[in-house]
């Protein structure tokens, strides 16, 4: 299945090696932020008991947000206008790692899913993330409510427009944005970006296994 993900050609990426929602209209939650997205801190939000997180790349499928918070539990999907997804954030392993990037362009689209979680979980999933990473808050709706969101952005120093993603990786992405069914010209924009085999047998096989977990997933 897909296996032609997985022999891409390899050529240089585009600025950012971005991706786009192109002019989608979807029944999904609408972004009501504007600009980029400013890190406010909810009143008291130590104490709330159950957080909302707004995933885009690898964390889109619930599997594998499970797997890594089990608490965690599907809102809905969320379309997000004058943003784009990147693989441009430098991982943990050195590889291409998903990013939400602020356009301004109303024509760009990107995919993302709203999950709630306890909080007493959210450091699990911080350190999961890894360094890179800021935590950002956003504002989102979805079914006429609307939610104070946690989100994971790429912090600039970490930013590199020459990376590509394992495909292990960009899998993983494609499979969550399948799942939260994505347009197909979105799941051919993920297909079509630029991978490389994982040099680690070990990692390679250990997120393989994760990609089987998700096909077989109900």
């Amino acid at each position: 299945m897909l296996g032609w993900l997985g022999s891409l050609p390899r050529f240089a990426p585009s600025s950012n090696t971005l991706l786009s929602f192109w002019g989608i209209r979807a029944p999904w939650g609408r972004l009501t932020a504007s600009g980029t997205l400013s890190p406010f801190r909810l009143p008291g939000e130590s104490a709330v008991s159950t957080l909302y997180y707004l995933a885009f790349g690898s964390n889109l499928h619930p599997l594998r947000l499970g797997e890594r918070v089990p608490s965690a539990h599907q809102v809905g999907r969320i379309e997000l206008s004058g943003y784009r997804l990147a693989f441009h954030k430098r991982g943990q392993d050195g590889s291409g790692k998903g990013d939400l990037v602020w356009t301004g362009n109303p024509a760009d689209r990107a995919l993302g899913a709203l999950f709630g979680l306890d909080a007493g979980e959210k450091p699990d999933l911080d350190a999961v993330e890894g360094d890179g990473y800021r935590d950002d808050r956003i504002r989102v709706e979805h079914s006429g409510r609307a939610y104070d969101a946690f989100v994971y952005l790429g912090e600039e120093s970490f930013i590199d427009p020459g990376l590509w993603p394992y495909r292990w990786y960009r899998d993983i992405v494609w499979y969550g944005a399948r799942f939260q069914q994505a347009p197909s010209d979105y799941l051919e924009a993920i297909a079509a970006v630029p991978a490389v085999a994982d040099p680690d047998p070990e990692r390679r096989q250990r997120n393989e296994s994760l990609l089987q977990r998700i096909r077989d997933f109900a």
